[in-house]
C-alpha cells in the first residue's frame, strides 16, 4: 500500500466517523423533544420574562435564568448554557425510573 491509499483510507475512516448516525446527533429526537407541550411553554416563559424587562432582542448577550425551575434573573447566555446540571452529569438517568431509550 503506497502513501496516496493509506491517506485516502484515513479520511474515509474519518469521514465515517464524523458524519455516521450511530456517532453522530439524532436530529429527528431532537426536534421531537423541542417541539413538545413543555419544552414550548418553558421557552414561552423565558421569553416572556425577558420581554417584560426589556432584554429580548437587544442583543446584550443576557438570557432569562433558571435555577432551581425558577427563573432568577440574568446572567449571560454561555454561562446560562453552560451550567452543569443534575440531568447532564454523567449517571444521572441510572436511578431514574423514565429511562431515556
Amino acid at each position: 500500500m503506497n502513501l496516496r491509499e493509506l491517506l485516502d483510507e484515513i479520511l474515509s475512516q474519518i469521514e465515517e466517523r464524523k458524519w455516521g448516525k450511530a456517532q453522530g446527533r439524532d436530529y429527528s429526537k431532537e426536534k421531537k423533544y423541542n417541539n413538545s407541550p413543555e419544552r414550548i411553554k418553558y421557552r414561552s416563559e423565558l421569553n416572556k420574562y425577558n420581554r417584560e424587562k426589556g432584554t429580548y432582542g437587544n442583543g446584550d448577550g443576557k438570557d432569562a435564568s433558571h435555577k432551581n425551575g425558577k427563573i432568577a434573573g440574568f446572567e449571560k447566555s454561555s454561562k446560562n448554557k453552560g451550567r452543569k446540571e443534575k440531568s447532564r452529569l454523567k449517571g444521572y438517568n441510572k436511578g431514574c425510573k423514565n429511562k431515556r431509550k
